[in-house]
């Protein structure tokens, strides 16, 4: 019996594919989805601010601690035990789900902290997305690690929820003063760079991968073990992450400009990229 297409697949099925990156970048759609204008009068944002904080606290203390206490996430759960927890206690959609998954995997090898502590301070309905309300959250993360002093990174996403569904959760983005959503798309989308890399390792096209990759995914057999993971699962959710911060004994090494996720649709982490659109550079990294 014939495989079932992958859902990233037949979305990208109309997507003209060709060795050459730079012709495709050339005729790139746009990256990103401005969003519609807010609900009148603008709901509220207490429900959805607790579980963007609680899904945040859960990951965090279950993958980047190493014995801080949980509510939701059980004992020695894997990020996809842990993603399908969050799932049904908080009423997550398939897209923040996946980003359950994908930030567990993050903080877990973000080496162990002391403690970590979220909180979310201000919540504003700044749009729509496909219906749905769309708040600004921002959200202070304090990091507190063995040796080092403790850290607070401001962060913001954008959280779009369906009732008490949470329906989307991304990285904020602005685009000239307003608020934009990655559209998933195109080489100049960080999500979108991310399902070219996967549509090209569908094709087998070895030497445009190399060339997206400026080199650095070039082994075979890793490159094939990945197609076929891609291939077996029925659905692939591709997700950005805002990775958490990286403990002072690394060196400073620089992050990637954007840490892009593929996660199956049973919640399994498949890979991880680095993706620098400017560059329109896509760098696939193992996550097993």
């Amino acid at each position: 019996m014939p495989r079932s297409t992958p859902s990233w697949r037949r979305l990208g099925a109309a997507m003209s594919l060709t060795a050459s990156l730079g012709l495709a970048a050339a005729c790139a759609p746009a990256p990103v989805h401005v969003l519609d204008p807010a609900p009148e009068p603008a709901p509220g944002t207490g429900t959805v601010s607790a579980d963007v904080q609680a899904l945040l606290t859960e990951v965090a203390r279950a993958f980047g601690t190493e014995a801080a206490a949980t509510d939701i996430v059980s004992a020695g759960a894997g990020p996809a035990i842990a993603a399908s927890e969050l799932a049904d206690a908080l009423e997550l959609g398939d897209q923040p789900t996946a980003v359950a998954a994908a930030l567990a995997h993050a903080w877990s090898a973000s080496g162990g902290a002391r403690q970590v502590n979220v909180e979310v301070l201000t919540a504003e309905v700044v749009g729509a997305y496909r219906g749905d309300p769309v708040a600004r959250l921002q959200v202070d993360l304090e990091v507190n690690r063995a040796g080092e002093p403790s850290r607070v990174t401001t962060i913001a996403y954008l959280a779009a929820w369906d009732g008490g569904e949470l329906t989307l959760l991304v990285p904020a983005q602005d685009e000239r003063g307003r608020p934009v959503v990655d559209s998933g798309t195109g080489l100049n989308s960080a999500t979108g760079a991310a399902r070219r890399f996967l549509q090209l390792l569908d094709r087998g096209n070895w030497a445009a991968i190399a060339e997206l990759s400026d080199a650095q995914n070039t082994d075979r057999t890793e490159l094939e073990v990945l197609r076929s993971v891609v291939e077996d699962a029925a659905r692939i959710e591709i997700v950005e992450i805002i990775p958490p911060p990286p403990a002072e004994d690394t060196g400073g090494e620089a992050q990637a400009p954007h840490t892009v996720y593929a996660v199956a649709g049973t919640h399994q982490v498949v890979g991880r990229f680095a993706v620098s659109v400017d560059e329109r550079e896509v760098v696939y990294e193992r996550t097993d």
